[in-house]
């Protein structure tokens, strides 16, 4: 997850970036583990996630992640 979240903010260039449900499927990424792996990459400070009832969740890569 944290390579998706590395690539889709590379290929937009945005600060906050979303996770498409497209982009998750080519990955064969469920929705559950997408929660999953976003809930533990910010335990562990490497993100950033906005959520917001009813929304899909933005994504923001930490300054010590973006260099990774």
């Amino acid at each position: 997850m944290f390579l998706l979240v590395h690539h889709r903010v590379a290929v937009t260039r945005s600060e906050w970036i979303t996770l498409p449900k497209g982009l998750l499927d080519r990955f064969d990424v469920s929705r559950d583990a997408k929660a999953r792996a976003l809930q533990v990459l910010e335990e562990v400070s490497l993100v950033s996630v906005e959520r917001a009832s009813g929304r899909t969740a933005r994504v923001k890569l930490q300054a010590a992640a973006a260099k990774l």
